[in-house]
C-alpha cells in the first residue's frame, strides 16, 4: 500500500489543491476528492490541471499527521487555494468511524460564515428555511441571499448557461468523461435498463425483462399535461 501527499494545480488560473491519498496503484489515476476541486475540473477540463506528488509515507498517520501540519487555518485563508477544511481528519469516513462529525461540522460551519455571513443559517439552512415559511420570512431571506456573493442574476445564469453548452465546453467535457470514465458502463445511471412505448406512453424496464405484450423499445414524445 502508497500512501502520499500531493498538489493538484490549476493552470488556468494558479490555484492549487493539496490532499493525501491512500491506494495501491499509484497509476490510478486519483485526482482528489474535495467537491471545489472537483467542480473545478469540470470546468476547466482535467487537461488544464497537473498533479504532483509532493511526499510519500510509510502509514497514512505518519501521512494525516503531515496532512495537518501543511493543510492549516493560514493555508485555507489563502485566495489560491481550493481546500475548504483543515488536513489530518483523515477524510470523512474517519470523520464518521470516530464520532467527529460535530467537529468537521464546526468547521464547515465557519467556512460557510466567511463566504455568507453569520446569518449563513437562516439563510441556507433546512431547519431555518422551514422556520421561516412559518413566520414569512423566507422572502426577506431570499432577498439577502441575493446580495451575497456568488448569486447570479438570470442574464448571468443564461450567459454562463450558454458558455457551458457552447462547442468547446461540450468538448471539453467530453474528453473529462473519457478519462475519467464517468456514465461509461456501470458508472452510467441507466445501465442495464431500456425504455419502451406503447405508442402512448413510455416507461423504462430492466434490459433483461421480456417484453411486455403491445410494447416495442423506443420512446415518444409525450404531450406534457396542462397546468392549471
Amino acid at each position: 500500500m502508497f500512501y502520499y501527499m500531493y498538489q493538484i494545480k490549476n493552470k488556468v488560473n494558479g490555484k492549487i489543491y493539496i490532499g493525501v491519498h491512500k491506494t495501491s496503484d499509484m497509476n490510478d489515476g486519483y485526482m482528489g476528492s474535495g467537491k471545489v476541486i472537483r467542480a473545478a475540473i469540470n470546468k476547466h477540463g482535467i487537461e488544464n490541471f497537473e498533479k504532483t506528488i509532493l511526499e510519500t509515507f510509510e502509514s497514512s498517520e505518519e501521512m494525516f499527521r503531515r496532512e495537518k501540519a501543511v493543510v492549516t487555518e493560514d493555508f485555507l485563508s489563502r485566495d489560491d487555494v481550493y481546500n475548504l477544511r483543515r488536513g489530518g481528519l483523515g477524510g470523512f469516513d474517519h470523520i464518521n468511524k470516530q464520532g467527529l462529525q460535530r467537529i468537521a461540522r464546526v468547521n464547515a460551519n465557519k467556512t460557510l460564515e466567511q463566504k455568507y455571513g453569520a446569518d449563513f443559517l437562516s439563510i441556507l439552512g433546512k431547519k431555518g428555511t422551514s422556520k421561516q415559511k412559518i413566520n414569512g420570512q423566507l422572502a426577506q431571506s431570499i432577498d439577502r441571499l441575493r446580495n451575497y456573493p456568488g448569486f447570479k442574476s438570470e442574464s448571468q445564469k443564461n450567459n454562463a448557461l450558454a458558455k457551458a453548452n457552447n462547442e468547446e465546453s461540450i468538448r471539453k467535457k467530453k474528453e473529462t468523461w473519457k478519462l475519467t470514465a464517468r456514465g461509461q458502463g456501470k458508472n452510467n445511471s441507466q445501465y442495464g435498463t431500456a425504455w419502451i412505448t406503447n405508442g402512448t406512453n413510455n416507461k423504462k424496464i430492466i434490459r433483461t425483462d421480456p417484453l411486455p405484450t403491445g410494447w416495442r423499445y423506443g420512446r415518444i414524445s409525450c404531450p406534457r399535461p396542462a397546468t392549471k
